[in-house]
């Protein structure tokens, strides 16, 4: 009998020995995401065989009836996918919700009336459900766990946690390269250790934190003398790992992090006077770390919180879910749907890849039964984990404490999961899987029953041809994952003939081949798979064109258009159709689309460009303009540089934007006078500034809105030209004239044109009047010139100036010239005499009045 129990016992022992490696494998590797194929591959394959092994075992153990509750839910999970890939008839398949599309795409390819799944991207769904086999053989692994072998879990995560936050800061050290940056990321130069997101990064530090709480996790013998001062030093290394992130949600629930670290390592200090010395430390340690470069660089990241997108990825989201409720749009469909409902003027360069909220992810792609899922699971959860907390052992604080920390652990996930996407990556899925377990009664042995070694083949057999089944899906998927990262197709499909992208990337190759025949031929298989492939479509769309049936070719393309904004090929396409009908709307919102993206910048401008001479044209420009996109200021100063575009069509354009509530100011129009400057396009300039809001005859007489030195381009925009001996700025003077003046702090070498101003004038007689500060004698005083354009002379004598006293210091200047008909254009400048020693004088309101004729 005791050798009976010592086998048990062993045979418990190695099991959370061999479930805590695996799961260290699964967080040390998953966290490189989607472009690292063959990793997600190795930690679906240990998962496989983890279930293979573990499955039949079930039949071993007295499951609790709850337990048995939360094993169906998650079958249901896994069963969902696989409902999700089962052909349907056309018949029903075209009733399903969201569809419209997607069967007009068939019926034009020639691909209407055969079966089709419920996902309209089976491949991804099929992903997805090789995903979840990860976190699913950790959740069964744990309930097979003692006590003992649930700590080993918890100490697997702090170690992977500690491993993690010792490589971001190594990666800090070194800037994000070099050795330590272990995979490609977008957020490189942040702590991201393991991890390619920040934001998940963080995620995975925070729940080690808490998971770093539970007593005697650092001595599983037993003894507790001392383990408190290593428990709070790597809480604290974790706690400055987040701030390395710079991850705002990492920031926000770091508080939270903290206090159930507290509350589980110190349980019994929890008195009212404790509580409150705790909250002052807490709050002490919040402030010191707020002053810390990386905690201000986080805070920075607040500021700009509004234009990170999150909350108009929730709006179409939402919108799509109404879309394709109730059935969903099948899961890993997010990219292929989100582009076909994103709004023109919320185009940027990075692709939406998630909802950043996985709630509302979950409900499009899975319908109205995920979310049934989702609130029985997490009823299920929160039922368990009461359960568990009033349970008789629950008065040893050392299974309160794993109850707690598991519980904290699911609840800081699901907090994060809210607003971005933690639970796609298998490094934070797998301990979320298994903390989930932690709350459920664990699997106690059977008594030994002799005998009946069929009946133990007879569920061994099955489980081993499910994992060999699943296992060549993940091999095979993960290969042509591979080969698909490194643009290779053709490989791919030999390890997967179904895969739509590598079919689609096939047709693309061979279209630029000119092969037209093969390339409508594999747009075709991968849209029978996938049939909202934008790149597909639009193979086959090229290849109706080069057939000669434009019609087909039309419908097709405009199809593809509906699929979104992103594809290039098939933008320019429907640009130059549209041109050619004369249809300047679609033009213009497509080129805009494009120019949102950075792509064809120099065709695209010039396109618009060629549409203001048309008055349909200019009209169709001005409206995508008055969206602010951010090539508006790009495309206005590309206009000087262009002599086709004439004057009157800027200023139609100019009138046009006014018109439409988002009228073109003197900054952004700065680079379009400048290039008509420079064409000695004067008139125009003259025009365009007044068009602009240029009300006087100086710009920014007052140096309001010239920054904090005058480095403008351009006419009407003040200029230092670098006198020798000068310092030039834009301040707030002691007794001030009124608001900010020019400072001009000159040395005794120092003589010439200390500032000056492109101006176009009339011919007449007028009066320069500005502001002075110096406490100089007049002999000394600066003075102003004037030079004529196109020479510019550089020796024009100065103005004679008059001046009268004023009040604070200052005095009143004013100097007079007349402009003649052969000077089209004037240059005004600030001329500085030499005196001895450094000197500073300030100048302020200068404006230029046009006077009386004699």
């Amino acid at each position: 009998m005791r050798s009976g129990s010592l086998q048990y016992e062993n045979t418990r022992s190695s099991h959370a020995g061999v479930t805590a490696a695996g799961l260290s494998i699964a967080m040390a590797l998953g966290g490189a995401g989607t472009s690292y194929a063959i990793l997600l591959t190795a930690v679906q394959i240990i998962a496989i065989l983890g279930l293979c092994w573990l499955v039949p075992k079930l039949a071993d153990v007295k499951i609790a009836p709850i337990t048995w509750a939360a094993l169906l839910v998650l079958l249901a999970t896994l069963l969902m996918p696989v409902f999700q890939l089962v052909p349907l008839p056309w018949a029903l398949w075209t009733e399903l919700p969201g569809r419209e599309l997607a069967e007009a795409i068939r019926t034009r390819s020639g691909l209407a009336n055969s079966a089709s799944p419920l996902s309209l991207r089976p491949e991804a769904t099929l992903q997805d459900l090789l995903a979840l086999l990860p976190p699913a053989a950790a959740f069964v692994a744990v309930l097979f766990l003692d006590e003992r072998g649930r700590m080993a879990v918890l100490r697997a995560l702090v170690a992977v946690a500690v491993l993690n936050a010792v490589l971001g800061a190594l990666q800090l050290a070194y800037g994000g390269a070099g050795l330590f940056a272990v995979f490609h990321s977008a957020h490189r130069g942040d702590a991201l250790g393991l991890f390619v997101n920040h934001n998940h990064s963080a995620t995975f530090l925070l729940i080690g934190m808490v998971a770093s709480g539970v007593p005697r996790l650092f001595d599983g013998r037993g003894r507790t003398a001392g383990q408190w001062p290593v428990a709070v030093g790597v809480a604290t290394l974790l706690a400055l790992a987040v701030l390395g992130t710079t991850s705002r949600t990492g920031l926000l629930t770091l508080p939270i992090a903290l206090l159930l670290f507290a509350y589980l390592r110190f349980p019994h200090g929890w008195r009212w006077q404790w509580g409150l010395a705790g909250a002052l430390l807490l709050a002490a340690i919040v402030v010191g770390l707020a002053q810390t470069p990386l905690a201000q660089t986080t805070l920075a990241r607040f500021a700009v919180v509004d234009q990170d997108g999150r909350q108009t990825f929730w709006s179409n989201t939402l919108y799509a879910i109404g879309r394709y409720f109730p059935w969903g749009s099948g899961f890993g469909t997010f990219t292929t749907i989100y582009p076909t409902i994103e709004p023109l003027d919320q185009v940027v360069v990075p692709i939406v890849n998630h909802a950043h909220n996985d709630y509302l992810e979950l409900a499009l792609e899975g319908g109205f039964p995920a979310m049934l899922l989702l609130a029985a699971a997490l009823s299920l959860a929160v039922f368990a984990w009461l359960r568990a907390l009033s349970a008789p052992p629950a008065d040893r604080w050392q299974s309160r404490s794993l109850t707690i920390a598991a519980g904290g652990i699911v609840a800081i996930v699901l907090l994060h999961s809210a607003d971005d996407y933690p639970l796609r990556m298998s490094a934070i899925a797998v301990p979320f899987a298994a903390c989930l377990a932690m709350s459920f009664p664990r699997g106690r042995r059977r008594h030994a029953r002799p005998g009946r070694p069929a009946w133990r083949w007879v569920r061994l057999v099955p489980a081993m041809a499910a994992g060999l089944l699943l296992g060549w899906q993940a091999v095979s998927m993960g290969v042509a994952s591979f080969f698909l990262l490194r643009d290779a197709p053709g490989q791919a499909v030999r390890w997967r003939s179904g895969s739509a992208d590598a079919w689609s990337r096939i047709a693309t190759q061979r279209a630029i081949a000119a092969d037209w025949s093969g390339s409508a031929d594999a747009a075709r298989i991968a849209l029978e798979r996938a049939p909202m492939d934008a790149a597909a479509l639009r193979a086959l769309g090229l290849a109706e064109a080069a057939a000669k049936r434009m019609d087909v070719a039309a419908q097709l393309m405009l199809l593809a258009g509906q699929l979104g904004w992103r594809d290039i090929p098939t933008q320019l396409w429907l640009i130059q159709r549209s041109n050619e009908v004369e249809d300047r709307v679609v033009v213009a919102q497509r080129a805009d689309g494009l120019l949102r993206q950075n792509t064809q910048s120099v065709l695209l401008l010039g396109t618009l460009r060629d549409l203001l001479a048309d008055p349909a044209g200019g009209i169709a420009v001005a409206k995508q303009l008055a969206l602010r996109p951010p090539w508006r200021q790009a495309f206005l100063a590309s206009l000087g540089g262009d002599g086709r575009v004439r004057g009157e069509e800027i200023a139609a354009l100019y009138r046009q934007l006014a018109a439409a509530g988002a009228p073109a100011d003197t900054a952004e129009s700065a680079a379009l006078l400048d290039g008509l400057w420079r064409a000695g396009r004067y008139p125009e300039v003259e025009a365009v500034w007044r068009a602009a809001g240029g009300e006087k005859l100086v710009g920014d007489g007052a140096f309001e809105r010239s920054g904090s030195a005058p480095r403008g381009i351009g006419p009407f925009t003040w200029q230092a030209p670098g006198l020798l001996g000068a310092n030039v700025g834009i301040e707030t003077p002691d007794h001030a004239w009124q608001g900010k003046a020019l400072l001009v702090a000159t040395k005794s070498i120092a003589a010439g044109p200390a500032v000056r101003q492109r101006l176009v004038l009339a011919p007449g007689r007028y009066a320069l009047r500005f502001m002075l500060r110096d406490g100089g004698k007049a002999a000394t005083r600066p003075s102003w010139a004037m030079a004529c354009a196109p020479a510019f002379s550089t020796d024009s004598p100065s103005l004679p100036t008059a001046w009268s006293a004023a009040q604070r210091g200052w005095v009143r200047g004013e100097a007079r010239f007349e402009v003649g008909p052969a000077c089209p254009a004037q240059e005004i400048r600030l001329i500085v005499t030499p005196m001895q020693g450094v000197r500073s004088l300030w100048i302020d309101e200068v404006s230029v009045a046009r006077m009386p004729s004699k």
